[in-house]
């Protein structure tokens, strides 16, 4: 027989219990979110839709060309305000 046989160990089931501590806690790691991101969301937002009205009003000559240019900038003005009211959530 070899030697270990002859040392005393603890059952399998109980090897580590007395070391390892086990945190049933788990951090979630969240961002904080304030007031001032959310409004410098919605300040951006805003200015993207000024701005392209105002760039509509002073190089569209037709009301197609207008609508066109419209439905082309308007969207990321619009979507950035979205992103502005879901930074509250």
């Amino acid at each position: 027989m070899s030697t270990s046989h002859y040392a005393s160990r603890p059952a399998q089931n109980d090897v580590g219990s007395d070391t390892i501590r086990i945190n049933h806690r788990v951090a979630t790691n969240t961002r904080r979110r304030t007031r001032a991101t959310q409004l410098a969301w919605l300040a951006v937002g805003v200015a993207l839709l000024i701005t392209d009205g105002t760039a509509i009003f002073h190089f569209a000559d037709s009301p197609v060309e207008s609508v066109i240019l419209a439905l082309l900038t308007m969207p990321t003005g619009i979507l950035v305000i979205l992103v502005a009211l879901e930074v509250r959530k």
